[in-house]
């Protein structure tokens, strides 16, 4: 059939040229084509031009299958999690059969005396480490006793119940969030270490002022000849509608994940 595997997803910086509600791409992290890469697109949605940014999560060749992950900008105003998968069909005697397939989760929203609010939300952050990505993500589950002792905004760190990097055990952080010190508990959820991916569930103190609920997923995706790509999403659920979005909490563990890569890179 006419259209490749190349075209499908080799040539995917050539879209803006083409595609007229497409008005510029561009690299954010990592490479075009590489999974995980993030790119940061200038689109046209219903007349008004937007940005979001976007990553490959899979490619399947033999089926001609690629799914991109589509976060930040007014898609993650709206939907938690955006999603589209691009298949190519052959068809005997033509070129074939293009299925789009878009899975999303809208964020939740609650009608209160004829009032919408949306309490749940996600916040992404995306960047380089140099570290080698087996090292820094050991550091988070198997030596996370040792981070009070590089992130110069962790002033304490200490087992509550069980042990430091069992799945549900607790520990007491003390740390600066938006240059005042709090105090939180977190435990750990899930570990997946083939994904590289660990999430945390943070309660009490402050966080529980202001949020339902409240996890972090820090993610280590390799970039072939470099140590990786960092990604860090915070998920949570405000008891209010007039609560911002936790932005000095994600700003505390982009910081303290740097202070990690660069004391890594000394040892």
């Amino acid at each position: 059939m006419g259209l490749t595997e190349k075209t499908l997803y080799h040539q995917l910086h050539s879209v803006q040229n083409v595609a007229q509600r497409v008005h510029d791409t561009k690299v954010h992290q990592g490479d075009w084509h590489d999974i995980g890469s993030v790119k940061i697109w200038t689109i046209t949605i219903d007349g008004k031009v937007e940005t979001c940014k976007e990553n490959i999560e899979v490619i399947d060749e033999q089926s001609k299958l690629i799914t991109f992950n589509v976060f930040d900008g007014e898609i993650s105003k709206k939907y938690k999690t955006f999603k589209i998968t691009l298949q190519v069909i052959d068809v005997e005697n033509a070129g074939g059969v293009v299925k789009w397939t878009l899975e999303y989760e809208k964020l939740t929203t609650i009608w209160i005396l004829g009032l919408c609010m949306v309490l749940t939300g996600k916040v992404v952050h995306e960047f380089g480490i140099q570290s080698p990505s087996d090292k820094f993500f050991k550091v988070y589950t198997t030596q996370l006793h040792s981070v009070q002792n590089v992130a110069q905004r962790v002033h304490e760190t200490k087992v509550h119940e069980g042990d430091w990097h069992d799945i549900g055990s607790v520990k007491i952080w003390t740390i600066t969030i938006d240059g005042k010190v709090e105090t939180c508990k977190e435990n750990i959820e899930v570990i997946d270490e083939q994904s590289k991916l660990i999430t945390f569930n943070v309660f009490d103190g402050e966080v529980s002022k202001k949020y339902k609920t409240f996890k972090f997923t820090l993610q280590v995706i390799d970039v072939e000849n470099a140590g990786g790509v960092l990604k860090l999403t915070l998920e949570y659920e405000k008891l209010s509608e007039d609560i911002t979005p936790p932005y000095g909490y994600l700003d505390f563990v982009t910081e303290a994940a740097k202070d990690v890569d660069a004391h890594l890179l000394k040892a």
